[in-house]
């Protein structure tokens, strides 16, 4: 039950999956969830959020997008960072969908976005002012 996942990282989180972390560690979280209790998250988490899905194709789907992104949180929770991650209103939503409908649709070129969440990039310069606050000089 995988999802197109886009550039990997859990939808909403504003991180990329480290490609360098061991595949055993994502492997260790799916091993210890099992689908029942997988679904029975979702429909707790579905409840919380008050989601609804038009079909049963649909919440397949979605349910599919939740796991994936579950097992990154529980896998990333496990690796000792210094901070947490956990479930939002967005965990249904991958990556793509989530920056198309709350970022603006602005994708972000591959591998920025790891370098923004650790401060490597410096802050995008501020929006021009409109014309009417532009200073003019004297004519």
């Amino acid at each position: 039950m995988s999802s197109d996942r886009g550039d990997g990282a859990p939808a909403g989180s504003g991180y990329q999956r480290d490609a360098s972390a061991p595949a055993a560690v994502a492997a260790a979280a799916a091993t210890e969830l099992t689908d029942e209790e997988v679904a029975e998250r979702h429909r707790a988490w579905m409840a919380e959020h008050g989601r609804q899905y038009k079909d049963e194709a649909e919440r397949d789907r979605r349910l599919a997008i939740f796991k994936d992104n579950l097992l990154y949180i529980e896998a990333h929770n496990r690796g000792g960072h210094s901070y947490t991650l956990g479930l939002n209103q967005f965990a249904d939503l991958t990556n793509e969908e989530f920056r198309s409908g709350y970022c603006g649709g602005i994708l972000m070129p591959e591998g920025e976005e790891e370098q923004e969440a650790l401060g490597d990039v410096p802050p995008p310069p501020p929006p021009p002012l409109p014309p009417q606050a532009v200073a003019r000089p004297d004519v």
